[in-house]
């Protein structure tokens, strides 16, 4: 163990993802594109190679596990990853339902927002952006961004 990471590389990656404001910008945008923190890994490591960046400037390799443990650290271990529906217990399945149901509340509120900020009826874009921040506030923790 490297101050709790498997190792150095692992260690000096979430370092570098976590504290440099571009960087971390860059895992928050994959973060919000993929169901899954495999998926956010693969996709901020496809645009640092892009960008031609393949190793930290400490020297360390990005790779898809050192990027996902980053944003382990960064998001919470369940904050991203999709549970299988298919074998939760009833309770569970309960629980995931009634999180799916506050976040469609959240999201049709914020779609109507920027519709109606759109159609420029900012009265409206107003409401709605209060009630976002309302549905938002009850939104349970592995929900929130």
């Amino acid at each position: 163990m490297y101050n709790g990471h498997k190792d150095w590389n692992h260690w000096n990656v979430s370092l570098w993802i976590n504290n440099d404001e571009g960087l971390y910008d860059m895992a928050r945008r994959a973060v919000r594109r993929h169901n899954t923190k495999i998926g956010a890994a693969v996709a901020l490591l496809e645009e640092l190679e892009f960008l031609g960046i393949t190793h930290t400037p400490d020297g360390a390799p990005y790779s898809t596990t050192s990027i996902r443990a980053a944003l382990v650290d960064m998001c919470g271990d369940d904050m991203i990853d999709v549970p299988n529906i298919d074998v939760m217990e009833q309770a569970e399945l309960a629980e995931f339902h009634r999180t799916l149901k506050a976040l469609t509340r959240y999201v049709e509120a914020r779609y109507k927002a920027n519709k109606y900020r759109l159609e420029r009826r900012i009265e409206d874009a107003l409401r709605m952006d209060r009630l976002c921040e309302s549905f938002y506030r009850d939104l349970p923790s592995c929900a929130r961004w």
